[in-house]
């Protein structure tokens, strides 16, 4: 079993693109690789993580095909594998991200397996790029067809019960939740 991001034994296997590229890689699917029996976890994760680089590499604005990356396994998603993506060759790169440059860090999500019985990807989708319009969220930077690229939140941190309930952060968080549920958001599908 290749976790909760596992494609069933016959599904396609990922297929690059060829000719220019768009934000939309439908034809690129995320597969685990499959563990040969006997072979070293090493192996099998550099396999995982040749994947997952492959796919930011072929979708993410900016990213080279032979750039060095690293990937990390984020922990925590309940119903998606989740996957923090380095590309160290844009680090300290000029033009930064404030700047317009490209992201030299990206969140590759992966859905699980039948997640899509039980949520409309399509429409959480567009929520999502509404809401992103909107200043909410992390950006949405490229979808493939069992998964997205966004960006990724560095620095940030969930706030515990004693931070939440002290003035200056009670009164923040009231006016972000004010202005989040003041934005019309149509629930269509893209």
């Amino acid at each position: 079993d290749g976790g909760p991001w596992a494609r069933p034994r016959g599904e396609a296997e990922r297929v690059r693109p060829q000719g220019p590229l768009t934000t939309m890689g439908a034809e690129i699917t995320w597969v685990a690789p499959q563990r040969a029996g006997g072979e070293p976890e090493l192996e099998w994760v550099a396999k995982r993580d040749a994947q997952t680089a492959s796919i930011c590499k072929a979708l993410v604005v900016g990213w080279e095909a032979g750039a060095e990356t690293s990937v990390k396994v984020i922990t925590g998603g309940i119903t998606n594998a989740l996957f923090m993506v380095t590309n160290h060759d844009l680090l300290n790169k000029v033009p930064a991200v404030s700047e317009g440059g490209p992201r030299p860090v990206v969140l590759l999500r992966v859905y699980g397996d039948n997640t899509d019985l039980l949520i409309d990807r399509k429409k959480e989708l567009s929520v999502l790029r509404q809401l992103n319009t909107h200043g909410f969220g992390a950006q949405v930077l490229a979808t493939f067809s069992n998964g997205r690229i966004e960006e990724y939140l560095d620095g940030y941190s969930t706030m515990d019960y004693t931070l939440c309930v002290q003035p200056l952060h009670a009164t923040r968080i009231a006016r972000l939740a004010a202005r989040f549920h003041g934005v019309r958001v149509e629930s269509r599908s893209e």
